[in-house]
């Protein structure tokens, strides 16, 4: 998330946190294994969701794909 707050992409970042919502105490692990019993629990419960959050994602992919080339970009004249 901070490095996403470094591209300047509110929107990438706010799907994110609906995702994130969906995981026990808003968090989800950083254990693998603990985040894919997690996952596997919801049994398809949220399959719209996700959907949605896929086709608005999709829609911003160009604008992140172009922050993140300007940033990489940045780092490698240095």
């Amino acid at each position: 998330m901070e490095d996403l707050h470094k591209l300047n992409v509110e929107d990438v970042i706010n799907l994110l946190k609906k995702v994130n919502a969906l995981f026990p105490n808003g968090k989800p692990s950083k254990d693998i294994d603990e985040r894919n019993e997690v996952i596997d629990s919801w049994d398809g419960e949220y399959e719209d969701i996700f959907e949605t959050i896929d086709e608005q994602f999709y829609e911003l992919e160009s604008e992140l794909e172009s922050k993140l080339e300007i940033f990489v970009r940045r780092i490698i004249k240095k």
